[in-house]
């Protein structure tokens, strides 16, 4: 059932993203997105969007019962945030941790809880 998830999402992000971008698993349940030439401001909107649809999906890996997936999204922006790969994707982390700790687990009507929120590292 977890490939199922992790395939969605996939397929979900290279759908929802029409920019320049690169889309890839970095992890067991996390995704790495690239956005070329956008800056801090408009990626840490990007990603609002994003969370937010991400939350809204509706995935029936069992059939009609769906599950329905949190997520937490941490923005990083070269040059703001580092210039080496290796800080960029501290400063991500350290961006969706915050972002974990200070946004509510989110309710849409009707479902079970899902989502955390978004942040960006001090880019903005």
């Amino acid at each position: 059932m977890g490939d199922i998830v992790l395939k969605n999402v996939a397929d979900h992000l290279r759908e929802a993203l029409t920019d320049p971008f690169a889309v890839a698993r970095i992890g067991d349940d996390e995704f790495g997105v690239i956005i070329m030439d956008v800056g801090p401001a408009e990626a840490l909107a990007k990603a609002q969007v994003l969370c937010k649809s991400i939350v809204e999906m509706e995935i029936n890996p069992l059939g009609d019962d769906g599950i329905f997936i949190t997520n937490s999204i941490g923005v990083a922006s070269y040059p703001y945030n580092g210039q080496a790969l290796d800080d960029l994707m501290l400063a991500a982390e350290v961006a969706c941790i915050t972002s974990v700790e200070r946004n509510p687990v989110a309710q849409p009507a009707g479902r079970q809880p899902v989502g955390k929120g978004v942040t960006d590292n001090g880019g903005v």
